[in-house]
């Protein structure tokens, strides 16, 4: 079993020999994922070390400071991390052959935006590692976030999702096949909160497979897809799509922006495709996307209400936002029918409520900046509905 234990900071290394008669060490523990026994963890090494080059001199080495477990770590995780991405812990074998060294480095970029995927490298030392795994402080606790393969060479590689902005704490933990385990030193990367807007080349038909058809008065070559993040309404960062004409682009993910920067809520952003079905007509579609309270924009259809007028969604220079809290009524019916009693009715009790368009709303002046128009000005009211000409 390794016992001993090495830290090596950056890229100097410090010779340490270990003593062929170390005691029994006491078991610190460290973060391991549940299918890994956890290593001991040594509190105090001993031994002889001659790092200089008199050789009647003697050092004893510094004692490490032991890992936090994952069941028990500080009330601020980020404060655990090492301000040296490149400090390696390294294990021997104890007995009286050559120490064998053995450890794990975790490399990680200093910052990344919310929402996109991150690289992580790094190496192993040592025997033969089983596995690697990617361990995060979230919520005062340490929990496995992501999983890789070491290859024959010691280095590997695996990939995470920045879902929380703010500075976190990692840490990387490799397992052998004696069942032991290390962990790498705690770094720390900061995920900035950003809405993170991407723009599509133009679309093809099997982008908008059942939103298009023939008929459709803009072809698919005149769309694009508009990525941005969101805060939805418990306040977790999501990335969501629009399809929008390729004019609109600019006002729209301006739009979103400021959005995103007001920390606005948003329930639901999914290309209407997906409210589609069998049996389900152009207006149903539209109608299913109100129920579920969602943020969209181009929908080949007439208007909802009326058999007569092509919809502005139609030409994708029109966008419907949290159609539950912002609902679109005709001189007959409420969409969606159960917001009639709260978000209709009662409407001005719940003005506050997460997901409410208001005049004073940043992303409603950015829109009437433009030159859009608001459906909350209607004599028919159509809170949700913003659109290039009006209609």
């Amino acid at each position: 079993m390794r016992r001993g234990l090495v830290v090596v900071t950056g890229f100097a290394a410090a010779a340490c020999l270990l003593s062929t008669s170390l005691p029994a060490l006491a078991d610190q523990g460290s973060p391991s994922p549940a299918s890994v026994a956890p290593t001991p963890t040594p509190s105090e090494p001993s031994g002889d070390a001659s790092p200089s080059s008199d050789p009647s001199s003697t050092a004893v080495p510094a004692s490490p400071t032991p890992p936090t477990a994952p069941t028990a770590p500080t009330s601020d995780p980020s404060t655990a991390a090492s301000s040296t991405p490149s400090e390696l812990v390294t294990t021997g074998v104890e007995g009286p052959s050559a120490v064998v060294p053995s450890g794990v480095v975790l490399v990680v970029p200093p910052s990344t935006i919310v929402m996109r995927t991150v690289t992580l490298t790094g190496t192993v030392e040592g025997e033969p590692a089983t596995g690697i795994s990617l361990w995060v402080a979230q919520g005062g606790a340490w929990s496995q976030k992501s999983s890789g393969v070491v290859a024959p060479t010691g280095e590997w590689s695996m990939t995470w999702l920045a879902d929380t902005p703010g500075t976190v704490s990692l840490r990387a933990v490799t397992a052998y096949a004696d069942g032991t385990s290390v962990t790498s030193d705690a770094t720390s990367m900061l995920v900035v909160a950003a809405v993170d807007a991407a723009v599509s080349s133009p679309l093809a038909r099997t982008d908008v497979p059942k939103s298009y058809r023939n008929g459709c008065p803009v072809p698919p070559e005149s769309l694009r897809r508009l990525v941005v993040n969101y805060w939805d309404y418990s306040g977790k960062v999501r990335r969501g799509t629009l399809v929008v004409a390729a004019s609109a682009v600019t006002v729209v993910q301006r739009a979103f922006t400021r959005a995103f920067a007001d920390r606005f809520r948003i329930k639901r952003m999914t290309p209407v495709d997906a409210f589609y079905g069998v049996g389900v007509t152009p207006v149903g579609s539209d109608v299913r996307a109100m129920n579920a309270g969602n943020t969209s924009a181009f929908n080949c259809r007439g208007v909802t209400g009326s058999r007569f007028r092509v919809s502005q969604h139609s030409f994708g220079t029109a966008i419907d936002i949290n159609t539950f809290e912002n609902p679109y009524v005709t001189s007959s019916r409420v969409y969606p029918a159960k917001a009639k009693k709260k978000y209709v009715t009662h409407r001005a009790q719940h003005l506050s409520d997460p997901g409410v368009l208001r005049r004073r709303s940043g992303m409603t002046r950015v829109f009437l900046s433009a030159g859009w128009a608001w459906g909350g000005f209607w004599s028919h009211r159509d809170w949700q509905h913003f659109s290039v000409n009006g209609r």
